[in-house]
């Protein structure tokens, strides 16, 4: 046979490059894990959502409010699942703003030293390859149980600020606290949606959700107002201004 057509031949048999099983192979030899083991599914299998609220009991620092009745939205990717952070503001009588961030609150569900609690320390991240991801946590927990999830009650740790509004403050963190809470996520919003809303404000860049809720509206203009103070206080200590480009890979065959 001439060597052109073992050439060709070889060619046409040559089997495909599995991208998923390489991925997993690169995980491994960088020291992650590819996989679940079988005592984070058990786990996983034994958790539930609690429906009540958690009783107030023991150091009153640690009790938790009930914070439902505030008007939370979360603001993520188009296509997250996953909720990790919700916010709200309110103008204070002295032209600070109080601004508090919920923060899923996976301690909620995950003991110390348990094995879900042990792989994401092992892991330290969620690994994104392009053709799989890796989570840190398992979907159940990251999309589910502590995903602050549109219209659902949610446990979430708070993270209390508030930002200067006088001359003397302007745009610093004037005190803070942080203590557990009790939320319901009202909106879930896109970056690319309020965002392109709020650098060109007009009837055609409004987001269906915004324009439906005057009240919504009034907090996300808050919260960009709190923004901005901060923004300017950063670069008035000398911040960099570093735009960066998220990269989406798509695949052929």
């Amino acid at each position: 046979m001439p060597d052109s057509t073992r050439q060709n031949s070889h060619a046409h048999t040559s089997p495909s490059i599995n991208l998923q099983a390489t991925a997993k192979l690169v995980m491994l030899e960088n020291g992650f894990e590819s996989d679940f083991p079988p005592a984070v599914q058990r786990e996983i299998a034994q958790l539930v959502s609690p429906h009540d609220l958690p009783k107030n009991e023991g150091d009153p620092a640690k009790a938790v409010r009930d914070l439902r009745s505030l008007f939370w939205s979360s603001i993520d990717n188009d296509t997250s699942r996953d909720l990790d952070q919700v916010e709200v503001a309110e103008r204070l009588p002295n032209a600070d703003i109080k601004v508090q961030v919920g923060i899923a609150d996976v301690e909620a569900f995950v003991a110390k030293d348990s094995a879900i609690d042990q792989f994401a320390a092992h892991q330290t991240t969620s690994v994104y390859t392009g053709v799989q991801m890796f989570p840190m946590l398992p979907e159940q927990l990251s999309t589910g149980i502590t995903s602050l999830l549109e219209a659902a009650d949610k446990s979430a740790v708070m993270i209390e600020f508030v930002v200067g509004g006088d001359a003397g403050s302007y745009g610093e963190v004037v005190s803070s606290n942080v203590y557990p809470a009790l939320i319901r996520n009202k909106a879930q919003l896109t970056y690319n949606g309020v965002g392109t809303w709020l650098e060109t404000p007009s009837a055609s860049t409004v987001p269906a959700k915004v324009a439906a809720s005057p009240e919504l509206e009034a907090q996300l203009k808050l919260q960009d107002e709190a923004a901005q103070r901060l923004r300017k206080q950063r670069y008035s200590r000398g911040a960099l201004d570093i735009e960066t480009i998220e990269v989406r890979p798509t695949m052929h065959d």
